[in-house]
């Protein structure tokens, strides 16, 4: 981001630079920066109650995201995001997030589970917001 800040200020005064010289001439720059959302695990561990992920959360969608735990077994028993219980869709997507803005964060999420059942994997999904 600051690259980007740095890229304005840099523009910012050529454009000024050239409206000096240029007397009448308008000049004008039009950039889009390429929206980019993506979660990462940072890493996951075995609870006493199931499995807990920590994972980083980033996207640059000034309208926000939403961060999915997709297609909740019948093995699962509750869902906690950052501490918050969350309700568990059956075979469907768990909504565990939703955010309004642009955001770079790390969270937790605590998935319980039916006695004996093991978790290998849970698919995590952001979705930036239309």
């Amino acid at each position: 981001m600051n690259f980007l800040r740095l890229l304005f200020f840099v523009i910012g005064v050529s454009v000024a630079f050239v409206a000096t010289f240029a007397g009448a001439t308008t000049v004008r720059f039009a950039f889009s920066v390429p929206l980019q959302c993506n979660v990462e695990t940072v890493y996951g561990a075995a609870t006493e109650t199931g499995v807990a992920f920590v994972v980083n959360e980033r996207c640059n969608n000034d309208r926000g995201y939403a961060l999915y735990l997709d297609d909740a077994s019948d093995t699962v028993l509750a869902v906690r995001y950052n501490g918050q219980t969350v309700e568990a869709i059956r075979g469907g997507r768990t909504l565990l997030a939703r955010s309004r803005r642009a955001r770079d964060r790390r969270s937790r999420i605590e998935i319980d589970v039916k006695d004996g059942v093991r978790v290998t994997e849970a698919v995590i999904v952001i979705a930036p917001a239309i």
